[in-house]
């Protein structure tokens, strides 16, 4: 939102000397992909199913390279949440819809797929599953804002399509502490579907990371 934007921008502003940080990410954001499904049975995704979705062929047709909307499908696969209740509400959030279960399982149904692993809301152990494993939460910033206390999880799939849930703690806050970095010299060389970024650390030392869309 705007609102973000604003409030983000000046942070990288005080800190690297422009917003040049903040506008280079939103840029790039605006390429990644809504889903993923891995080996055609779990559905990948940030928040929750949509409404206005009944299959996997309609997420493809979305027109993806824009700043994600305030309402409609691609605004609800970002933000919406699993719900005890079941059909669909509004939710309380402001953005999105919470679902029940049998929403979840005629999705899952319907596009022959396993699971919905999502994430957008913290859980004490990293992970939770819900509507009878329709769908689970994965949560992986451990210690969230540095004063949640979580575990952070990632999920395993191997081989035979069997999942095991891999918890963890944040990182000792001085393995980090002892990288000199140097932020005034991050430039953007293309923008669009080739989005090249360059982080020139002290000593002359250079990351890049590329982004083909």
């Amino acid at each position: 939102s705007d609102v973000y934007k604003r409030q983000h921008g000046d942070e990288c502003t005080r800190k690297y000397g422009n917003p040049n940080v903040w506008l280079y990410f939103t840029e790039l954001f605006d390429y990644l992909p809504l889903t993923a499904v891995v080996e055609g049975k779990f559905f990948c995704l940030h928040g929750g199913i949509s409404p206005s979705i009944d299959t996997l062929d309609q997420i493809r047709q979305l027109d993806r390279v824009q700043e994600v909307p305030h309402e409609g499908p691609m605004c609800d696969l970002l933000w919406s949440d699993p719900d005890e209740r079941s059909g669909w509400a509004i939710s309380p959030r402001g953005a999105g819809y919470v679902f029940g279960q049998d929403i979840s399982e005629q999705y899952n149904h319907t596009n022959n797929l396993q699971m919905i692993a999502r994430a957008h809301q913290l859980f004490k152990d990293g992970y939770m599953p819900t509507h009878n494993n329709n769908v689970v939460t994965i949560f992986s910033a451990p210690n969230y804002c540095y004063r949640c206390g979580n575990l952070a999880a990632i999920m395993e799939v191997d081989e035979q399509l069997r999942t095991q849930f891999i918890q963890f703690d944040p990182a000792p806050e001085q393995t980090l502490s002892h990288i000199p970095v140097s932020y005034t010299h991050l430039r953007a060389h293309e923008t669009g579907r080739n989005l090249v970024c360059r982080l020139l650390l002290e000593k002359k030392k250079t990351y890049v990371m590329y982004l083909i869309y």
